[in-house]
């Protein structure tokens, strides 16, 4: 195994691991929870400011509210609730989503939650799959690039007058 296969390969499994234990934090927190289906029924400004995109640093971005009804709330859990986001969420009204709530608040509600533990670990899986193959690759190049220019040194020395 070559150098280049063998850092992507080690670094695609800690990324693996990383990957796992976040999603896992999710999958653990509602996996013995009833999966609701609930209905969107509003979606409109929040009040609130939200930190969304890659390059986000601090809460700057106008935010929506999202109401849901749930068609089967648990015990002790309200049929409606809110979440407020960023913009361009998936939902719409009139769509119907999975659920799952542990509590009362914002945090509480898993929309879309991962479902058992062969989700979780293969969507971990994918991420550290594609990781070993960015890695691997980059590190070939510039292993390539190395070579091409210490040979390049070596020609450009050439031979030397005696």
């Amino acid at each position: 195994m070559s150098a280049s296969m063998a850092a992507g390969v080690l670094f695609g499994l800690g990324v693996f691991v990383v990957a796992a234990v976040f999603m896992g934090f999710d999958y653990f927190a509602v996996r013995d929870k009833p999966t609701e289906h609930a209905v969107v029924i509003s979606q409109g400004p929040s009040g609130t400011r939200e930190t969304c995109g890659p390059r986000a640093l601090s809460p700057d971005t106008p935010g929506e509210q999202t109401t849901y009804r749930s068609a089967d709330p648990p015990d002790g859990l309200p049929a409606e609730f809110r979440i407020n986001h960023c913009p361009d969420w998936d939902d719409h009204p009139g769509d119907v989503v999975e659920v799952r709530r542990t509590g009362l608040t914002q945090d509480d509600i898993y929309i879309d939650p991962i479902q058992s533990a062969g989700q979780w670990l293969g969507m971990a899986g994918i991420v550290g799959a594609a990781t070993t193959v960015i890695v691997a690759i980059l590190t070939f190049v510039k292993e390539a690039w190395g070579i091409h220019r210490a040979q390049r040194r070596i020609r450009r020395r050439g031979p030397r007058a005696q």
